[in-house]
């Protein structure tokens, strides 16, 4: 009985030789030989003894990790007999444990409430079971510690917590950390070890568990050989604590003192120097023996076996090292399985290696837990809980049915989902009842009612079993019937074998674990909480925190595939090939953030009264350089060293101290880049794979449109893919791509008639003039966004019309005159008109919830207030209200036909619409029109807009009202000052808002009416006529600003009894320029017309001013406009000074121009 350590630097041969000893006593040796590795190395130790032996088991030889000899073991001799604890039954024990321990806690009392507490105690609870501090540990340490402390209220929580911990287990559960604890009691009892020779390999350190069991060992082995992984001479004394080999000298020292603790002395040590791993290389040689070695020498010879390569970003770093890889398979004769890829930032890495891996079709494994929680029967499981514990009430029953594991088709859920978003089906009574006012069929959702009833009658059964509080086993087994009842089981093979087909084995391996996965997490809840009542709710909150402690440990699919892993994981293997990746400052060597519940002061106490706990900070630090040397000494053949400079959103990232290093040792070690890329022999480089080459291909096709020079190579490539019956389609593709422009091309007359009509509204030709391709869409396509129930703005909009509507018509009704209305009678009327806009169909959406019904009452308000503010605009002018809603169309109840254009080609076309109210009064036997536009917000009506056909319905349909009101006297139009009939008032739009008013201005309520009033006036375009503006507002007959039209006139002039108007007037038109401006609207509105019939679809949005269509428009991801690459452009709109455009006109008209 005795300990041998076999000493060995990187490469020497440890491992090797740990398995030649094995292999030569395996012969005429009867005991058990035994190779023990750390758990995650044991695929790749048993590998090893296989392809030297033959067989493990078999000669007495066996291979184990600490907790494999502890199994072994125990079904040798017996040991555990309570049930084993995953990591889902310990949250759910520490979880308890804390909410029992709430009373007694102090300094982390509120820190329960916070997300991932109970991860931060587990980490403390494992740590301290594996250095063997128990409860009563951390009381005596309470003891030596400065009461006043943080670290005594601390001491104190944990004590509290980790002693309930420890009472919950000894209810019948068992924490897998005691397995070696147990273990240590037992080993003197198996005959299995005694005699036997044991190895322990790959380690760099123990815990204090692992170092009891060692010294068990000792005493019933017949020897125990321990590689340590340095010289033996690295670090002299303990004074030497920043050596990177600090720690293994550390473990050394600790196995020496445990040996002669039991009476053993190391000996028969067999030191190993030739660097066998590196004979093929001299650099990775000299850089395992020179990396820590600063007084060394550098290699000067050209460096061949070291790469570095400064990328972008991550994602062409990826793709250089995929690039490379190939390389190496084809021309220097590697294996993919001689590969692996190293990142100590695997998270930020994974995703971006899958994807240009897979890209390069290069077989990989990355060696990396992933989480379940997004796996379809994980989601398909949740969200049938998440349904019952909120009530139907998210979007819980649409995931479920969308899981693939529901009893209905993709084409059902579709249909379902939809008919769900559009009438708001939110609740467990609209989902259950058939009621027609949450349920009805139609051409567009056929048979939903029995589609709806079909998903949820499993759900219905299940949730009459739920109801209540429940054990928690007998939660449970209903959701194990139910899982069987639905055949979610048979399905789950279902995608097995489709997964098999389409040869995908690790999705294969995925739904082959996730089944077994999720009945063990039933098992757990069953063993631990089978007899606690809870609620669904409950439940369901324990289920999440099941699942978030659960990753799946997949398995590699193939031998022969580049491992891609994790710094902290991968130990010394067979490679010759080793690529480390982003090599950046605070990544490798990584700075430590979070100390976690004990910082690194606490530590130092807990050392300082020798009890062991886990690394400090500053251990941790120095703990990095070791990790460093075993990535760098990794690999036999070839190392590559990669780091961008940026990441994916373009942020700078500096390079790792170990860049200038290895420059330092390697004077001659090329440094590569994407940076800047040399043309020589960059064609050659970029042919590595099917896809990445015919990506490559486009842009090499795409400087050959723009240069016209395109090599040889790349011709030759074309012809390849051109004849490629997978790739020749893309081709064409891509190659009409080139050459489009984003131009559409005219559709035939005969189509663009089937498709608009010849019928067509004024609000459409303004939707036409602004964007035709988005006009196409809408109104010739019948695109529209998929229907939400939802109150959108524009339903917000329409609420506000129809209540103003319905009120004009009751002062109709009820015989009341603008201007007169008194407060009262508006409120009643309001409340009313309110009353019975929620009640309809329409708008029941407004008492659907409390928010909608907020919503009502702030309309109720808006409309109350905009009807008081009309009535005082109406009570200070003499223009009354002629009609509401006044439409042009061609049917019966319409107040005008509609408005005919002619055609520069005789063809008439006919526009229909409708103006929201229209004013009128009589002045010296003329009639002057006013017409109103309601809108919701802030807007106003810029003579550039209506000059250039973007704004022109008050004009056409005050022309129209003109011109008709004008035909019904049997008169011809005079528009001449004074001599007609009909003439012009104004064209103004109403904004109908709720206006914030400023409250730092001294306001008395009168004064504050006003300022709403003036808020609120309307805006747009007046006649430059006094007597009509009087008309308008009389309380500016002798000057001022008026509060309710865009008027301002000065005060009379000495000797006159007439105000005059202001300069600064811009919203106001003479005569002439208002039928020069009415002409050029008739032309604008007929080339618009012509246009539009002509079959003209461009994607040429307007530009007006600072704002452009795009803003509002919701087909852009349909018309992918694009200005920046040249393709598209806006339809610039020209603007003028409104006063000049005005005075144009002006003189225009009285030119002789636009006069009829």
């Amino acid at each position: 009985m005795g300990i041998r350590f076999i000493y060995g630097r990187a490469g020497t041969g440890k491992s090797y030789t740990c398995i030649e000893e094995i292999y030569e006593k395996s012969f005429d040796n009867k005991t058990p030989l035994i190779l023990i590795v750390p758990e995650q190395l044991s695929f790749r130790a048993e590998k090893a003894l296989i392809e030297r032996i033959g067989a493990t088991g078999i000669n007495n030889v066996h291979l184990l990790s600490f907790k494999r000899l502890a199994f072994t073991i125990f079904n040798e001799v017996g040991g555990v007999t309570h049930k084993y604890m995953n990591d889902t039954g310990k949250a759910i024990i520490v979880g308890r444990a804390i909410d029992e321990s709430k009373d007694k806690l102090s300094i982390f009392k509120q820190a329960t409430k916070q997300k991932g507490f109970i991860d931060k105690i587990i980490g403390v609870l494992t740590e301290f079971k594996r250095h063997k501090i128990t409860p009563q540990t951390l009381k005596d340490l309470k003891e030596n510690v400065d009461e006043s402390s943080l670290l005594v209220d601390k001491l104190s929580d944990i004590e509290a917590i980790y002693s309930k911990f420890q009472d919950k287990l000894s209810e019948g559960y068992f924490d897998p950390e005691d397995n070696l604890t147990i273990l240590k009691g037992k080993i003197e009892e198996s005959r299995f070890l005694k005699g036997a020779e044991v190895w322990i390999d790959e380690f760099s350190g123990f815990t204090p568990q692992q170092y009891d069991i060692i010294g068990k060992l000792l005493r019933v082995c017949a020897n125990v050989n321990i590689t340590i992984p340095y010289g033996g001479d690295e670090v002299k004394d303990k004074n030497e604590d920043t050596n990177p080999f600090y720690p293994i000298y550390t473990t050394e020292e600790k196995l020496t003192k445990l040996a002669q603790d039991y009476g053993y002395y190391p000996k028969n040590n067999l030191h190993l120097h030739i660097g066998h791993r590196f004979k093929e290389s001299e650099e990775l040689s000299f850089l395992e023996e020179n990396y820590f070695n600063n007084r060394g020498k550098a290699l000067k010879t050209p460096t061949k076996n070291i790469s570095i390569f400064k990328a972008q970003n991550p994602y062409g770093e990826v793709e250089y090292v995929a690039k490379e890889i190939l390389k190496l398979v084809r021309e220097k004769d590697f294996r993919y399985k001689d590969i692996i890829v190293i990142s100590r930032d695997l998270e930020n890495y994974k995703d971006i290696v899958r994807v240009i891996f897979e890209e390069y079709e290069i077989p990989f494994f990355i060696d990396d837990k992933e989480d379940i929680a997004s796996n379809p029967l994980v989601i398909y499981i949740t969200s049938l809980l998440n349904i019952f514990s909120k009530g139907f009430r998210d979007n819980s029953i649409v995931n479920y049915f969308k899981s693939g594991f529901a009893n209905l088709s993709p084409s059902e859920v579709d249909l379902l989902e939809n008919y769900v978003l559009e009438y708001g089906i939110k609740t467990r009574k609209k989902w259950i009842d058939d009621n027609e006012e949450y349920w009805r069929e139609s051409s567009k959702y056929e048979n939903v009612i029995e589609i709806k009833n079909k998903g949820i009658e499993p759900l219905i059964k299940l949730e009459e079993k739920l109801k209540g509080k429940h054990k928690v086993k007998d939660i449970c087994s209903s959701i194990y019937k139910f899982l069987v009842d639905n055949r979610v089981y048979e399905n789950v093979n279902e995608y097995i074998e489709k997964f098999k087909r389409d040869n995908n084995l690790l999705l294969v391996d995925e739904y082959s674990s996730i089944w077994n996965m999720l009945i063990e997490l039933l098992d757990q809840f069953v063993d631990i909480l089978g007899e606690e009542v809870v609620t669904i709710e409950e439940f369901n909150n324990i289920l999440s925190m099941g699942i978030s402690h659960n990753k799946m440990g997949l398995i590699p699919t193939s031998m022969d595939q580049v491992v891609v892993g994790s710094a902290e994981r991968i130990k010394a293997q067979e490679v010759k090939v080793a690529i480390v990746v982003g090599v950046n400052d605070g990544v490798l060597p990584r700075i430590t953030g979070d100390e976690g519940l004990f910082n690194d002061n606490d530590r130092i106490v807990f050392k300082n009264n020798n009890i062991s706990v886990a690394d400090n900070s500053f251990e941790l630090a120095f703990g990095e350089q070791y990790l460093i040397y075993n990535l760098l000494s990794i690999a036999s053949n070839l190392l590559y060293i990669t780091y961008p400079i940026a990441d994916l959103e373009g942020k700078t990232k500096r390079y790792s101290m170990v860049i200038p290093r290895l420059k330092a040792l390697f004077p001659n070690v090329l440094e590569n880049t994407d940076i800047l890329k040399d043309e020589v022999g960059e064609d050659e480089k970029g042919i590595v794979g099917k896809t990445p080459t015919f990506n490559n291909l486009i842009k090499k096709l795409h400087e050959y449109i723009e240069k016209d020079e395109i090599t040889d190579l790349w011709k030759e490539i074309y012809r390849y893919y051109y004849k490629e019956p997978e790739y020749r389609e893309k081709l064409l593709k891509v190659i009409s791509g080139f050459t489009y422009k984003n131009h559409i091309e005219a559709i035939s007359k005969d189509k663009i008639r089937q498709l608009y009509g010849k019928s067509l509204s004024v609000s459409k030709i303004e939707a036409y003039a602004n964007c035709s391709f988005g006009y196409f869409v809408k109104y010739g396509l019948k695109a529209k966004e998929r229907k939400i129930y939802t109150f959108a703005p524009l339903d917000f909009g329409n609420l506000i019309h129809e209540g103003l509507e319905k009120f004009s018509k009751r002062v109709e009704k009820e015989k009341a005159v603008w201007g007169t209305l008194d407060k009262e009678f508006c409120e009643r009327v309001i409340g009313d008109v309110i009353s019975e806009l929620i009640n309809s169909e329409e708008h029941r959406i407004l008492k659907s919830s409390k928010r909608y019904e907020y919503i009502a009452t702030r309309v109720k308000r808006i409309l109350y207030r905009m009807v008081l503010i009309i009535n005082e605009q109406m009570e200070r002018g003499t223009f009354q209200p002629m009609g509401y809603e006044i439409s042009f169309g061609f049917e019966k109840d319409d107040y005008y036909p509609p408005i005919p254009i002619t055609l520069s080609t005789g063809e008439v076309v006919k526009l229909q619409g409708k103006i929201d109210r229209v004013d009128k009064t009589s002045i010296d036997g003329v009639n002057y029109y006013r017409v109103v536009d309601y809108k919701t917000g802030k807007i106003d009506l810029d003579i550039n807009d209506v000059y250039n056909g973007l704004k022109i319905q008050l004009l056409t349909y005050l022309d129209a009202i003109l011109t008709l009101e004008q035909e019904k006297m049997s008169k011809k139009p005079v528009v001449s000052e004074g001599k007609g009939r009909t003439m012009p008032g104004a064209m103004v739009y109403l904004s109908v808002d709720d206006p914030i008013m400023d409250g730092s201005k001294k306001l008395t309520m009168e004064n504050l009416e006003e300022e709403v009033l003036k808020a609120l006036k309307m805006k747009g375009i007046v006649i430059r006529d006094l007597k009509v503006i009087k008309e308008m507002d009389k309380t500016i007959e002798k000057g001022g600003t008026s509060s309710i039209i865009p008027v301002a006139l000065n005060k009379p002039k000495k000797g006159s009894d007439e105000a005059e108007f202001s300069k600064n007037n811009s919203s106001v038109i003479t005569y002439e320029g208002f039928n020069v401006l009415r002409s050029h609207m008739k032309e604008k509105v007929r080339e618009i017309c012509e246009d539009m019939l002509e079959g003209i679809i461009e994607v040429t949005p307007c530009k007006n001013g600072k704002s452009y269509y795009c803003e509002f428009c919701e087909f852009s991801s349909i018309c992918q406009f694009d200005e920046t690459m040249g393709i598209n452009n806006f339809k610039v709109m020209p603007r003028r000074n409104k006063k000049e455009l005005l005075q144009q006109l002006e003189v225009e008209g009285k030119g002789g121009e636009g006069n009829e």
